[in-house]
């Protein structure tokens, strides 16, 4: 035997879904928006600017708007490699955990493996960019960056 809904509860659900996927259509239309906004205030950096910036980053003042905004992407990990290597920066000298790095970048499979292919990425684009692959250095089930590495790896994420 079927049970019917009386026609009110089911117009009212209807309408609740609708409403729901309109406010999910003007999220999505505001997020785009506010890309493309961004997108037409990027202007290229002279070196004056770039130097500021960077200045800035090392004081930590930006990691958190790379992070909030649209991130660089490292070659062959995307932005997952930057947020691990983010990561790794907000910590200097300290060993950072396979799953704290998996957390950081939002993996859906947190495996020791998986974090070892990123780092492996990052270190072979640090490499191919001109810069010591060995400045993510490995521990045990762990990685960091000491301290006195971090200016240049904030210029590599500044130039990606």
């Amino acid at each position: 035997m079927m049970v019917s809904m009386p026609e009110e509860n089911l117009i009212d659900t209807q309408v609740k879904a609708l409403l729901d996927l309109a406010m999910d259509a003007v999220a999505q239309a505001r997020m785009l928006m506010s890309r493309q906004i961004h997108a037409q205030r990027a202007v290229p950096l002279d070196e004056t600017s770039l130097t500021t910036l960077k200045q800035e980053l090392i004081r930590g003042r930006y990691l958190g708007l790379i992070t909030q905004q649209s991130l660089p992407r490292i070659p062959k990990t995307g932005e997952k490699g930057v947020k691990i290597l983010l990561r790794l920066l907000d910590d200097p000298d300290q060993y950072i955990s396979h799953r704290e790095l998996a957390n950081a970048a939002e993996l859906r499979s947190p495996t020791s493996d998986a974090i070892k292919v990123y780092i492996c990425h990052i270190r072979d684009c640090l490499d191919e960019f001109g810069y010591s692959g060995s400045m993510v250095e490995t521990g045990l089930h762990s990685y960091r960056v000491r301290s006195e590495n971090v200016e240049c790896l904030i210029e590599f994420i500044v130039n990606l």
